[in-house]
């Protein structure tokens, strides 16, 4: 060392001048490519991140909308069946005669979507109170643009600028159009999510065998229950929540070249006919979860 730095000293002035610029050079080059490279990385990665949204999942309305358009509110539990114009119809949607009965509303439906990237199977789980005679009920949907010619389905008009939650507006052939108004159609499929073993029972005692667990503290299987309320034994019984919950798959089919899905359900709510009370003052909270488990 001692002789490299008594022969850079004996060097001439100039000599040493291309020398130092040449070491500056030298280091300025080392620190742009490390600079560059880290940059390089982190615009890779951010690009990775806006295709694939790494297991990303959603819940939100019809078209996939924001869950604002997702309202429970409005239910008319002793109304009757009306068209357009608010006139009352039969159950085959002619207009009522003289000598016709109204027919009363028993169920009110609503359609919800799951999507997401990067997620083969998840669980989807509904959990709600049992303030209220409702019961609720889960089947998946098709998403259709023409109007089926038979079968049961719902009609959903969409709205205008209401895709602010979802990023995911491209799913293969599936793409979601801001600005339609056009309506669109979902087929009502097979149920996957039922109200318990006793359907006549708002909180049903027992194990449904699509994978209904009730936090219920009668029932055997208390796992639920105690974990929210430990051994509180004042808890209102129809405050107590009751969970339904599945496993979904998706088909190779149902993912597109970037790993992402979408998949419609429709949420049907019953209830008797004319109940003898409204119970106008009371609540039922209801909750959807999805969470992905590969």
């Amino acid at each position: 060392m001692k002789k490299i730095i008594t022969k850079i000293k004996k060097l001439p002035l100039k000599k040493k001048i291309r020398i130092a610029a040449a070491a500056v050079l030298t280091a300025c080059f080392v620190t742009v490519a490390m600079v560059s490279s880290w940059f390089s990385n982190q615009k890779k990665a951010a690009e990775m991140y806006k295709v694939e949204y790494p297991n990303a999942l959603y819940i939100n309305a019809a078209y996939r909308e924001d869950q604002v358009y997702f309202d429970l509110g409005g239910i008319e539990v002793n109304g009757f069946l009306r068209d357009e114009n608010h006139d009352l119809i039969n159950a085959d949607g002619t207009p009522l005669g003289e000598d016709d009965e109204p027919v009363p509303i028993t169920k009110k439906e609503y359609v919800f979507s799951v999507s997401g990237s990067n997620t083969t199977q998840f669980i989807l789980q509904m959990a709600h109170t049992n303030n209220n005679m409702f019961t609720y009920k889960v089947y998946n949907a098709t998403q259709v643009t023409t109007k089926p010619a038979s079968g049961e389905y719902i009609t959903f008009e969409p709205h205008l600028n209401s895709h602010t939650e979802n990023p995911l507006l491209e799913i293969g052939s599936d793409i979601i159009d801001k600005n339609r108004t056009d309506p669109l159609y979902y087929i009502k499929g097979e149920q996957i999510l039922g109200d318990g073993v006793n359907s006549s029972y708002k909180n049903p005692t027992g194990t449904y065998s699509g994978g209904v667990v009730l936090a219920n503290k009668s029932t055997a299987d208390k796992t639920y229950y105690y974990p929210t309320y430990g051994d509180n034994t004042e808890v209102e019984a129809h405050s107590v929540p009751s969970y339904w919950q599945t496993t979904l798959e998706n088909t190779s089919a149902e993912i597109d070249a970037n790993k992402r899905f979408r998949k419609y359900f429709i949420l049907e709510v019953t209830w008797p006919n004319r109940p003898a009370s409204t119970e106008e003052n009371e609540t039922d909270l209801m909750y959807f979860s999805a969470k992905r488990i590969a």
